[in-house]
Formats: C-alpha cells, structure tokens, sequence
C-alpha cells in the first residue's frame, strides 16, 4: 500500500518502527514471538500511528495434540508517549452465549461489570473489559461512541501509552467483516486492498477522539480518586469476589516495600504478599511432580526385583526426569527466598527492559537491568513478568531512581521487588 496513492494517508511512511514505540507495541500484543509487517509510520505532535500486519505464534488443542499456528493480524497502533491512560479493552459481542457467559463468569470470580448508562446500543454490542469503570467513562466521549456502534467490527486496547485498533475475527453484523483464511498452519486475519484504506478510516474515527485530545489523559485522572491503579483495587476488593481476595493477597504496599529497604540482613517477618510474589506460589505443581516421581520409580523398582520387562527403564526415566524438574523449581524458589532474606540493598536506575524466550502461564518473562549508581558497578538483571516490566519501562523513561535486592552468591542477579506494588501498576 503506497501512502502517495490515497490523500487519507497523508503523513505516513514505510520506515522502520521508533524503537520507545516498538517497545510499547510488543508490550500491548505480549507475544514472546511478534513480528511486524508491511509497516508505515506518521510522526506527528501528538506521538506516532503505526498501520501494519502483526504476526505471532499461538497452540491450540486438537485431539491429544497441541498444533502451532502463525497468527497474522491488521492492526494500527496510536502510541502517545505524553499522555497516561487506564489500561482495558472493548470487544465486539460474538452471540447470545458468548454475552451470557461472560456476564456469569464476571460475577462468579468478582470481577466489576460495566455498562454505559442511557447507550443501550452501545451496551448490546460491546463487552468492556475493565477494573477502571469511573475514569473509562471520562474516555468513552459521544463521538466516539457513535464511531464504535456505527462501525462495530473491532477490538479496542487502551493501553497507557496509546490505542491498539484492531478487527474482531467472527463479527458480521456491520459488512466490516475481514475473510479469515485458516490453514494447518495459518491464520491470516490481514485487511487487503480497498478494504485496508477503510480499516484506517475506522481507527481514526474511532481513536482520535482519545488519541488526538493530548488533555484526555489528565481528565480521566482527575475523575478519580488516587491512581488508575488504586481505583482498580478498590472496585475489586470491593466486589469480595475471587478475584479480590486474591489480590489482596498478592498486593505489595509501599509499607512493606520500605520494610525491605530498611531492614538489617538477614531480614526476619519477611510480608506475606512478598513471600508469595518471591518463592512462595503454590505448591500444587510441586505435589504432582513429587507423587509422580515417586509412583514411577516405586514401579520401576516393583519390576525390576520380578525380573524385568524392558518398560521399567521408561519408568526410571519418568521418574527421573520429575524429580530433575522438582529439583529446579525448589531450587529455583530457594534462590529466591535467599535473595529476599540476604540480599543487599543496591540503589541505581534502570537502563534496559528486554523480552526473553520464557513465558509463564502465556506471560512473557522479561529482563530488567538495573545500573548501579556506584561507579564502575556491573549491571544488575532481575527477571520479572509482563506487568512489572512495564512499570520498570516507566521508570526508565522518567530516569526515576530504584534499587535492586541482589544475590549474595551472585552478584549480577537480583530482584525488583518495587515491580510488585499497587504504586508500580502501569497507570
């Protein structure tokens, strides 16, 4: 698509992404394995649009097998590096269950719902997915509204930074509807032809009423009381549903995250929402891999004393390999936990926030890097997950000062502990 064919696209290029809103793209996608095609950029006063093909790697189950597919996805990307916005999502509505469901799901596990008062349109035909309900409505402006219903066929995140626009897979009520070609291999879900210059158009409609008003962010803010992310703790905890108690649970507060800091080594009364966050977790994977290894190597060594059938060496290996995998997740909680108890308190700032190849529960882990302030000190990495990575990139692009807990026995490795805290969510 070449942007002197059509005056619409006035202001784009075909250049490579800006690397702070690469950075964030990656982050609101969260696939370890992104990439970004057919690209063109606009750098304007507000921040920058990116119009693209995203693709990425998914796993779906079929039978007793789990299937690799490229996943490859129209999108465009409204990064504004000035403004700060809740972070949730709008999506299309797929069918009378899929509605049903979600409504009994969200109060199941205690999750706030969300409708927009006196706009039954809008309510019929999008969930939105938010802990954020009083600073989201600042955002979801007349405009904006009529531009969604009008156009219907599309997935909405609001991130901090920006506004992702995308289509909605399976939506065909508004004749917006994009061809979902599938193979074994593939699922392209690109906008081509005529079709992309409207897809454009739609995402402008919709999104520059938030991505083009550089004072929405502060609005929103100031509609609340606190942070984005102490609102969303409160809506939550309030419900005292699952999903509440839980994050009370796992809630790091200023208060401990001083206690840390100040305390002598080794630190004792160590918080409970610090120990879970550090090396606690759940034992219930620890349990399966123990009673697992134990069983086949209790049966290994049943057959072998009966004289053997060759499967007692299969069992051995079962065994083996379950207790090896036990082994590295002790000792990986163990690391942990010594870092928490001993480790030394080191100021610096953070320099580089990076994916790497390990995901979690589909939750990219990423690298964090932490400078010293004392001269000549080597970089310190903690390894964390997607949300404190993003509150680290924060700081780093404010060149907010931090500390790092680091491994006595190991000095390059460490712990952010400040990622865990109600203050670090991405507000």
């Amino acid at each position: 698509m070449n942007p002197d064919d059509n005056a619409f696209l006035e202001g784009f290029t075909e250049s490579s992404i800006p690397e702070s809103t690469l950075g964030e793209l990656q982050a609101v996608f969260g696939e370890f394995d992104i990439e970004f095609h057919d690209v063109l950029v606009r750098t304007h006063e507000h921040g920058v649009d990116v119009v693209g093909d995203a693709s990425w790697t998914e796993f779906n189950e079929e039978g007793s097998h789990k299937v690799a597919r490229r996943v490859i996805r129209t999108f465009m990307f409204f990064h504004r590096p000035n403004t700060t916005l809740p972070e949730f999502s709008i999506q299309a509505k797929r069918g009378l269950a899929g509605r049903f469901l979600l409504g009994i799901t969200a109060r199941l596990v205690g999750m706030p719902t969300f409708e927009l008062e006196g706009e039954p349109a809008f309510n019929e035909k999008f969930n939105v997915v938010t802990m954020n309900s009083e600073s989201v409505k600042v955002l979801l402006g007349r405009e904006m509204i009529d531009g969604m219903v009008a156009i219907e066929n599309l997935n909405l995140s609001f991130v901090s930074r920006g506004l992702l626009f995308t289509r909605h897979p399976g939506v065909y009520r508004s004749g917006r509807a994009n061809d979902v070609r599938t193979d074994g291999h593939e699922q392209d879900e690109r906008v081509g032809g005529d079709d992309r210059i409207r897809f454009i158009e739609d995402a402008m409609t919709v999104c520059a009423p938030v991505a083009n008003d550089p004072d929405i962010g502060r609005r929103a803010a100031d509609a609340v009381e606190g942070s984005y992310a102490e609102e969303a703790f409160r809506n939550v905890t309030e419900q005292g549903g699952l999903v509440g108690k839980a994050l009370k649970k796992m809630t790091v507060t200023s208060e401990m995250l001083a206690h840390l800091e100040g305390h002598p080594v080794p630190r004792r009364d160590i918080p409970d929402p610090v120990q879970r966050r550090a090396w606690r977790g759940t034992n219930f994977p620890l349990v399966i891999l123990a009673v697992l290894g134990a069983a086949a190597l209790s049966v290994a060594i049943v057959v072998l004393l009966n004289g053997g059938g060759g499967a007692e060496w299969i069992l051995l290996l079962v065994g083996l390999v379950a207790y090896t995998v036990f082994g590295f997740v002790l000792a990986h909680r163990m690391t942990r936990k010594r870092i928490i108890t001993h480790g030394r308190v080191v100021p610096g700032r953070i320099s580089a926030v990076e994916k790497t190849d390990t995901s979690i529960n589909d939750d990219v882990v990423h690298a964090i890097t932490v400078q010293p302030e004392e001269a000549g000190s080597e970089p310190i990495i903690a390894k964390m997950s997607s949300q404190p990575a993003k509150s680290a990139r924060r700081m780093m692009e404010r060149d907010e000062a931090t500390w790092v807990l680091v491994d006595p026995k190991k000095p390059s490795r460490g712990i952010w502990p400040h990622g865990w805290t109600l203050e670090a969510m991405a507000d």
